[in-house]
């Protein structure tokens, strides 16, 4: 999950620093645009440059978010192949309660294997 977090939080990284900069922007009554830093005074200092540089940190949303979702669908596909090389390595709870459950699955199991095994042997 923290891979995850990792991932959403690269990608919308850039809409945070925009927030931030609307934000600062109208709470202290301050001109920004993508033009040209405007003076913006708080408390005796001049936070135009700053103001500006939030802004267009918000262009890095053109690289982050398909960055983000190229990420996450290489995520989902590795978190699909763990879950099904994982199932088969270790059947259900349900399975070893009941030999007779164990043994379909893997009959099962076999005969899967040997039908895969036929398709590659007729697509050749």
């Amino acid at each position: 999950m923290l891979a995850l977090f990792v991932i959403v939080a690269f990608a919308f990284a850039p809409i945070g620093s925009v927030m931030l900069c609307a934000a600062m922007a109208n709470a202290y009554g301050c001109k920004v645009d993508e033009g040209s830093v405007h003076p913006c005074m708080i408390n005796g200092h001049d936070y135009g440059e700053l103001l500006y540089s939030l802004g267009v940190m918000g262009w890095f949303m053109l690289v982050t978010i398909p960055g983000g979702l190229v990420a996450f669908a290489s995520w989902l596909i590795f978190l699909i192949l763990h879950r099904v090389a994982w199932r088969s390595a270790y059947p259900p709870q349900s399975l070893l309660r009941f030999p007779h459950r164990l043994q379909q699955h893997e009959n099962f199991r076999a005969a899967a294997t040997s039908s895969v095994r036929a398709l590659e042997l007729l697509s050749k």
